[in-house]
């Protein structure tokens, strides 16, 4: 009995489309075959519609080939790839956030380890008692110029 050998990033990419608990992120291992599909319907569309344009009339079927179609060709391809690459972006930021999370928490245990052992500051205290009183003080002095 033979076995099927397929190629390991093969076999994440199928395994990830099959993940129903969406543990692995598979976008953007499928960003090359989404282009390459969105390659060739957009050639296929405006193949169509030059094929359309030859069937109205000679003339109209040359505009589209020459210049009508290829313009079509080229902005379908534009649009997917900016859209692609919107979506790509956006995965990187949840990658480099998910980085900086892991980050942050360990700065967060040495920052409460270092606080624990240097003494408290008792200035804090006294600044917001005074501000309180400062506060209550400054109606009696404007009642007192009248």
């Amino acid at each position: 009995m033979k076995t099927l050998n397929i190629p390991a990033n093969l076999r994440a990419l199928l395994g990830g489309l099959f993940d129903l608990q969406f543990k692995t992120i598979i976008t953007t291992q499928m960003m090359p075959l989404i282009y390459g599909l969105a390659v060739v319907l957009s050639a296929l569309a405006s193949l169509y519609c030059v094929a359309w344009a030859f069937g109205e009339s000679w003339w109209m079927g040359l505009v589209w080939l020459t210049l009508v179609g290829p313009a079509l060709f080229i902005a379908l391809i534009t649009a997917v790839r900016v859209v692609l690459e919107f979506v790509l972006t956006v995965f990187r930021i949840s990658c480099y956030v998910e980085a900086m999370a892991g980050q942050v928490e360990g700065i967060a245990g040495q920052t409460e380890g270092i606080s624990d052992s240097l003494p408290r500051i008792k200035f804090w205290k006294s600044f917001t008692s005074s501000t309180k009183e400062s506060g209550n003080a400054a109606p009696k002095k404007a009642e007192t110029e009248k």
